[in-house]
């Protein structure tokens, strides 16, 4: 990276969006959870570190998308489901990339600083406009959490009432109510 400005803030820049992305993520991850675990607070989730945020996300997705008791929603959230898989893949690409240069060798020369892999020991691209793609990944991974997660929650929320209701119809399956007259 020759160290000119517009590279740095436009790195400067791609971390502020990718702390958005994280912090996105955590929400995501505490709303599929929390109809399921009404005891699960915010604070837990955000708290995690990136990789556990995503881990339990992709988790929890899963478990959506694997809900045999639910196929109706499954089938009609299914491209829902598919793009946020999708955009997982790509958070674990923006965040080893990111990671990459974050854990860099360093070296002031004469054309500025040059980052190299501190495992490959191979120059690093940071180019503008390779930092404004990256960036531009970041943002477009913040719009598909928020594009889709929305309804995924609703339906587990959802999901979740349906058995709550359903199962105080169970334990009062002995009242007088359920008698037949």
């Amino acid at each position: 990276m020759n160290s000119s400005s517009d590279e740095m803030a436009a790195f400067g820049l791609f971390h502020i969006v990718f702390t958005n992305l994280e912090t996105h993520l955590a929400v995501a991850a505490f709303r599929m959870c929390k109809p399921k675990d009404p005891d699960l607070t915010f604070g837990e989730v955000f708290q995690r570190r990136f990789s556990d945020k995503l881990k339990l996300f992709e988790e929890e997705l899963e478990r959506f998308g694997s809900d045999h008791t639910n196929a109706v929603a499954v089938r009609l959230y299914a491209q829902n489901i598919s793009i946020l898989r999708q955009t997982c893949g790509v958070i674990k690409e923006l965040a080893a990339w990111r990671n990459e240069r974050v854990h860099s060798r360093v070296f002031l020369t004469e054309h500025g600083y040059e980052l190299y892999g501190s495992k490959t020991e191979k120059r690093l691209e940071m180019s503008y406009a390779h930092i404004e793609a990256k960036r531009q990944e970041a943002i477009k991974a913040i719009c598909d959490i928020e594009g889709c997660v929305g309804e995924l929650a609703q339906v587990t929320k959802w999901e979740a009432e349906f058995d709550k209701l359903f199962s105080g119809l169970r334990d009062d399956a002995d009242s007088d109510a359920f008698k037949e007259v």
